[in-house]
């Protein structure tokens, strides 16, 4: 949302919320608005209060694990990406986001298989593919990195992370002039 439709979301959400305090999807809403505005305890009561009424919405756990990953909570939020797919198996950005953590946890074999199975369901899974390559890198499987990097820069071309990625590749490579092009475009 731009600022002033967050603005006039925000003070929708408010009236219905005085008009049904535990308004499910309502908490969710004003949860993901604080989450934006970094009120992470704020967004995390919301998101427990509508969980009740929203038991299988894939989104609000989701919404959750990103808030308890940011807060450090990192098993629960592991813990709320396995509700998420327990809701809906298929549901690309949990995928994505397991296994991103999974990673941060060392993780690897599993954190391949989420963001593969990302990928397959979403060839143009941005964070699955970075998270992939990464993984590759630490495997030292510098070629297929570059294949997910290269694929980031088709996708994000804006975005630093497929750019890095390729440069840290190819520096691995003992290409420096290339990686330190990369590494320039990176910190555009």
């Amino acid at each position: 949302l731009a600022a002033g439709d967050r603005d006039a979301g925000a003070v929708d959400v408010e009236a219905a919320l005085k008009i049904a305090p535990r308004l499910p999807l309502a908490l969710v809403l004003r949860g993901s608005l604080r989450q934006e505005t970094g009120d992470l305890r704020g967004a995390l009561a919301d998101y427990d209060a509508a969980e009740t009424g929203l038991p299988r919405m894939p989104e609000l756990f989701l919404n959750r694990a990103k808030v308890r990953h940011r807060l450090g909570e990192i098993a629960v939020a592991v813990a709320d990406l396995d509700r998420a797919l327990e809701c809906d198996p298929d549901f690309v950005n949990a995928l994505a986001f397991r296994a991103g953590i999974r990673r941060q946890m060392r993780r690897l074999d599993d954190a391949v298989a989420d963001a593969e199975r990302a990928i397959r369901l979403d060839p143009n899974c941005f964070d699955a593919r970075k998270t992939r390559g990464w993984i590759r890198m630490e495997q030292d499987r510098i070629d297929d990195a570059l294949v997910d990097f290269e694929r980031l820069l088709v996708l994000g071309p804006e975005r630093p992370e497929g750019w890095a990625g390729r440069g840290f590749a190819r520096y691995v490579q003992r290409d420096g002039a290339r990686a330190l092009a990369d590494f320039d475009e990176a910190v555009r």
